[in-house]
């Protein structure tokens, strides 16, 4: 009888002891971090205790964020006053609640949380231009900018309905000789206007040419068209190189260079030549039907992806009974012309990348589909043509 109670005993304690452990396992393995991890129910970054971090709900996020029932973190420090339910990453610099934008650690209230955006972001994920419904900031406030129509042209430039702007490093100041309602960006720093022709690179901008005397014989006008005509006629596109195992090339619109793309380099390549965009921005263009399934609900309102989209709404955006229509995509035209071509990161979701094609509609670019996907929407090309086009490397 003793030894039945003792045996009793012993497999009661190991199977504590089992669901303790897978218990404890289940939750550090959804701790996908190479910082955070969950040991004996306790929360560590970087080795540092996150003190009164509750195991149980605790779910890093990105770029050293993370959040639980309670509270929100950088690194092993609670962002104070930020909303686990509501808050957003927008870059590694900044993310967002519902009623405050927050800078790392900092709540900054002079930001407008519900209009504040990131427009562009460098390969750390660093936000480089951002703007609220009161201004437009590269690292500080540009004086003057319209947040209205302010557009990113390049990395160096950018204009609004008034002004074309040149920024690099942290400054940034008015091209005043430049017209804003005509001015384009080309390619390489070059750019023109009604009345000039730009050259811009860090270490300033200038005028290589002026439009009023177009006989001129200037240097300048044919080294600005030293560009591949094959490059700018295939700006944008995904291009398949039919005479070689079918290799992936990437048109980038702000150079006319190509970048092979491989499963080695597709997440520097995605860093480097992608454009960060809203969620708000990113619902403003419309989603190919053809990029989804018609057998899965992904925002669970039983309506399959497939037939949201063709019907013109989100399907990864679940409907508010408090605000109909909130999952409607509303077709922005002047955006979704500009960022055909475009590769985007949607630095609110969890860097998901998209592919906008020259129907202006967009792709999603997973590790599933990434090839397959960029096969079925590339160009057949030969090695002739493709050597046409200036080879460009993306660095490992």
């Amino acid at each position: 009888m003793i030894k039945r109670k003792y045996l009793f005993l012993i497999m009661l304690f190991f199977l504590v002891f089992i669901s303790f452990f897978i218990i404890n396992k289940s939750i550090l393995a959804e701790v996908e971090s190479d910082y955070y991890e969950i040991v004996n129910r306790e929360v560590y970054f970087d080795d540092k205790l996150i003190i009164n971090a509750d195991a149980e709900t605790f779910k890093p996020l990105a770029d050293f964020y993370a959040k639980d029932i309670n509270n929100v973190y950088y690194m092993d420090q609670i962002i104070e006053g930020a909303d686990s339910n509501s808050f957003v990453i927008l870059s590694r610099k900044f993310g967002k609640d519902n009623i405050f934008v927050y800078e790392y650690l900092l709540k900054k209230e002079n930001y407008d949380a519900e209009s504040f955006e990131v427009l562009s972001v460098d390969r750390n994920n660093t936000a480089q231009y951002w703007k609220d419904k009161n201004g437009v900031y590269f690292k500080y406030l540009i004086e003057g900018a319209d947040s209205n129509s302010f557009i990113l042209l390049s990395n160096l430039y950018s204009k609004d309905n008034n002004n074309v702007y040149y920024c690099f490093y942290s400054k940034c100041e008015i091209i005043k000789e430049a017209d804003a309602a005509t001015f384009l960006y080309l390619n390489d720093g070059y750019a023109e206007d009604k009345n000039n022709k730009y050259y811009a690179d860090p270490t300033g901008y200038k005028i290589v040419e002026s439009n009023e005397n177009n006989n001129k014989d200037n240097e300048d006008k044919e080294v600005l068209f030293e560009i591949s005509n094959m490059g700018s006629r295939l700006a944008g596109k995904l291009l398949l190189q039919v005479e070689d195992r079918g290799r992936i090339w990437y048109v980038f619109p702000e150079n006319n260079k190509r970048y092979e793309v491989t499963f080695g380099n597709a997440l520097n390549l995605f860093q480097k030549l992608s454009l960060g965009v809203s969620n708000n921005d990113l619902n403003k263009i419309g989603i190919h039907s053809d990029s989804v399934n018609e057998n899965i609900d992904s925002d669970n309102d039983g309506f399959s992806d497939k037939s949201e989209v063709v019907a013109g709404y989100n399907p990864f955006l679940s409907s508010d009974v408090n605000n109909r229509g909130n999952d409607k995509i509303v077709i922005d035209k002047n955006l979704s012309n500009r960022l055909k071509g475009r590769l985007l990161l949607q630095v609110e979701d969890k860097g998901r990348i998209w592919y906008v094609d020259f129907e202006g509609k967009r792709w999603e670019a997973t590790w599933i589909n990434l090839m397959d996907l960029f096969k079925k929407l590339s160009l057949g090309i030969t090695d002739n043509d493709l050597n046409e086009i200036v080879n460009e490397d993306i660095d490992i």
